[in-house]
C-alpha cells in the first residue's frame, strides 16, 4: 500500500510501472514462503475428520462460494459507486492522485481504495470487489485461527460461522466497502 501511495503521489500509478513491481513483490513473497516451507495444510493444521466440524466447514465453504458468485455480478452498491470504487478508478485513469470536485474524500485516500485502484488497473470493478471479498475470507480465517488457539478446532469453526452469520458481515462480503479490510487489519494487529 505504501508503494501504491508513492506511485500515486508521483503520478506513476500506471500498468507499465505497477506490473513489474507487483511481479517482483509476488516473487519475493513466494521465495519467503518456500524458504520457510509453509504450505496450506501446515498453516491451517487440519485435524482428523469429524462430522460436526465438517458440517460447519461445509457451511462456511458454501457461504463463501455464494458470496463469490454475487461478487462476480456487475452490481455496484451506492457507497462503492459514489466513492470506494469511483475515486480509485479516477486515480487509475489519471495515473495517480487527482482532486475530484465536490468529493472531499478524494483528498485522503485510504489504503483499501489504493488496493481497489490496483485491482482496477488489472481488470475492472469486479476484481476490486473480489479484493474486498478476499478480506472477508481472511477476516473469517483470522477469527477461526484465534478461536482455535484459545479453545480448539471446533470452537474456531463455530466462531467463524457465527461471524459470517452476522448479517452486516455477510452483506459486507458482497460490496466493495472498506470495513472488512479494516476489521481484518485491526484483528491481526490485536
Amino acid at each position: 500500500v505504501a508503494i501504491l501511495f508513492l506511485l500515486c503521489a508521483v503520478q506513476g500509478f500506471r500498468p507499465a510501472i505497477l506490473y513489474p513491481i507487483a511481479g517482483a513483490l509476488l516473487v519475493a513473497a513466494l521465495a519467503v514462503r518456500l524458504r520457510r516451507g509453509i504450505g496450506i495444510r501446515t498453516a491451517l493444521r487440519l485435524p482428523p475428520f469429524r462430522l460436526d466440524e465438517s458440517l460447519l466447514a461445509g457451511a462456511l465453504t458454501v457461504a463463501f462460494v455464494i458470496l463469490l458468485l454475487v461478487n462476480l455480478l456487475p452490481i455496484l452498491a451506492a457507497d462503492a459507486a459514489a466513492y470506494h470504487l469511483t475515486v480509485p478508478r479516477l486515480y487509475a485513469e489519471h495515473g495517480g492522485f487527482r482532486e475530484v470536485p465536490y468529493n472531499v474524500y478524494s483528498n485522503w485516500p485510504l489504503a483499501i481504495e489504493l488496493l481497489y485502484g490496483f485491482a482496477m488497473q488489472l481488470k475492472d470493478h469486479r476484481l476490486a470487489q473480489l479484493v474486498h471479498w478476499g478480506f472477508g475470507v481472511l477476516t473469517v480465517l483470522a477469527v477461526y485461527r484465534f478461536a482455535r488457539q484459545q479453545r480448539g478446532h471446533y470452537t474456531g469453526l463455530l466462531a467463524a460461522v457465527q461471524l459470517l452469520a452476522n448479517p452486516v458481515v455477510f452483506v459486507e462480503c458482497c460490496v466493495a466497502y472498506v470495513d472488512l479490510a479494516f476489521g481484518f487489519f485491526f484483528l491481526k494487529a490485536f
